[in-house]
């Protein structure tokens, strides 16, 4: 009987000791943490796309404020040719700086019209100075056939034009290749009118009026040539980052470019445990080695997950990491808070339900 009291009382201690270790235990605090995923992003990403309507469309975006720092579009007009010519110098793992050209893009249509521009200035600097330094007859003589000619080009286009006229009208000619001879015959005509301006005006002599009016064109001629030099010039497309060449030609995205000077990540989380994160909390990051980031912003809007409802938490790395690679995906920790072993066990399991 003894010997039955001793052992339930040995079991008694044993019981209570268990207890008071589980007791002791419970009250250790332990850190609160959500693990997750993490998909690791360049600060700054540049994109070259060509969209499925033939536009040429560049984009900058700030992954770390999560934002579209520059977004722009370089449309094709009707009936023109663009050629792109990519910088021999890009590839794959290459490091471009900020301000490099990419790539050129060449219109046939721009060219054509700076020519076209620069061919009317210089005829109307050549009639202002022969307007000025007083008209002879041989002046008058060139000026003549300047007119017959210019005659002769518009009604041989008058023909032309009459005959696509008949073409298109029955299918056999496509609307643009119809409104690029219509647009030549609308040119040679208002050649004529010019040609035949000056010759009436160094028939009649020049007046005060008539050199200004010449000089007044010369000027809006000058402007809509320096206007349509800044259009080419917008076809030049520089990089607007300093960075590493990441992809080439990948479907529609012609070029993507990743400044690695600094990281972040974007991690989905459980919408129920959103109140428990705040800026500034540390985030763990195993890659091949541990890595630190903090957590920058949280959305608020929601996201479905895998059947789940998530918030996506932004955090911004620690130090510079060259061997990161953009869009790694990687296992990470959110450190939340020192919590009792009770409250972290209920935490975790609720957690993985």
């Amino acid at each position: 009987m003894k010997e039955i009291v001793l052992k339930s009382l040995s079991s008694a201690i044993v019981v209570f000791l268990i207890l008071l270790v589980i007791l002791v235990l419970g009250q250790i605090p332990f850190w609160d943490e959500i693990n997750s995923l993490a998909e690791v992003l360049p600060a700054k990403e540049f994109y070259l796309i060509r969209s499925q309507d033939d536009k040429i469309v560049t984009i900058l975006k700030n992954n770390l404020n999560g934002t579209v720092a520059k977004y722009s579009i370089i449309s094709v007009e009707r009936g023109d040719v663009i050629n792109m010519n990519l910088s021999e110098s890009l590839n794959i793992g290459g490091f471009i700086n900020f301000g490099d050209t990419i790539c050129r893009l060449i219109s046939g249509e721009t060219i054509y019209q700076l020519v076209r521009l620069e061919g009317l200035i210089s005829n109307e600097i050549a009639t202002l100075d022969f307007y000025k330094s007083g008209e002879k007859s041989s002046i008058i003589e060139e000026a003549r056939r300047r007119f017959e000619y210019a005659q002769q080009q518009m009604e041989y286009q008058k023909k032309v034009l009459e005959r696509a006229r008949v073409l298109y009208e029955k299918n056999l000619i496509s609307p643009q290749e119809y409104e690029t001879i219509e647009n030549t015959f609308n040119l040679y005509q208002a050649n004529v009118l010019i040609a035949k301006a000056q010759l009436e005006a160094l028939e009649t002599g020049a007046k005060p009026e008539q050199i200004k009016l010449i000089e007044t064109r010369i000027k809006s001629l000058r402007s809509e040539l320096e206007a349509l030099k800044q259009k080419a010039q917008s076809y030049i497309i520089t990089s607007p980052i300093s960075g590493v060449i990441f992809k080439i030609s990948a479907g529609d995205t012609i070029l993507s470019i990743a400044d690695t000077s600094s990281f972040c990540c974007l991690i989905p989380v459980n919408v129920d445990r959103r109140a428990k994160i705040k800026k500034g909390q540390i985030v763990e990051i195993k890659t091949s080695k541990l890595l630190r980031a903090r957590v920058s912003d949280i959305e608020n809007s929601v996201r479905v997950i895998n059947l789940k409802q998530m918030v996506i938490v932004r955090a911004v790395m620690e130090g510079k990491n060259e061997d990161l690679v953009p869009h790694l995906v990687a296992k990470c920790k959110i450190k939340l808070e020192r919590v009792k072993l009770f409250d972290y066990i209920y935490s975790f399991v609720k957690q993985i339900f």
